[in-house]
């Protein structure tokens, strides 16, 4: 009962913590209006050392490649820039992010619809997407992390 209660307890501070993310994105990257963010990093939000996150992340870009799907990347992080991911923004539907998140092991990832962005469950099994406001909001730009 009390290590169910805890699980309960990690998934909303986790869902809340997702809610917080701020991107990375490079001057030279140009998005649509309509794309989803996945990262393959520190699956199940295990922390990974930063090789295995590489090769995960590898294996990501060559199921993108295999799906024939764009995609440029950007970095999910922290508002302070503490804790950062390598991402993706890719050309998909929420059907397809979804579908390429749980295969990455992760428990959430963001769609960009309309250039709103939304927090979607993967893994975790919260009970409707999250809206969290434009996305250029969310946007930190290369040249403020020099």
């Amino acid at each position: 009962m009390i290590k169910r209660w805890i699980l309960i307890m990690r998934k909303k501070e986790l869902w809340t913590l997702y809610q917080q993310t701020c991107f990375v994105v490079s001057k030279k990257t140009t998005l649509s209006d309509d794309f989803c963010i996945i990262t393959a990093c520190n699956p199940y939000s295990a922390n990974l050392s930063p090789e295995l996150d590489a090769a995960r992340n590898t294996k990501l870009v060559q199921r993108l490649q295999q799906l024939h799907l764009d995609y440029q990347p950007l970095i999910g992080c922290s508002e302070d820039l503490a804790h950062q991911e390598a991402s993706f923004a890719i050309q998909c539907s929420v059907a397809q992010g979804k579908t390429l998140s749980c295969e990455f092991a992760q428990n959430a990832f963001y769609a960009v619809l309309d250039g709103q962005l939304w927090l979607q469950p993967a893994l975790l099994d919260e009970p409707a997407p999250v809206h969290l406001g434009p996305f250029i909001q969310r946007i930190i730009s290369d040249s403020d992390t020099a």
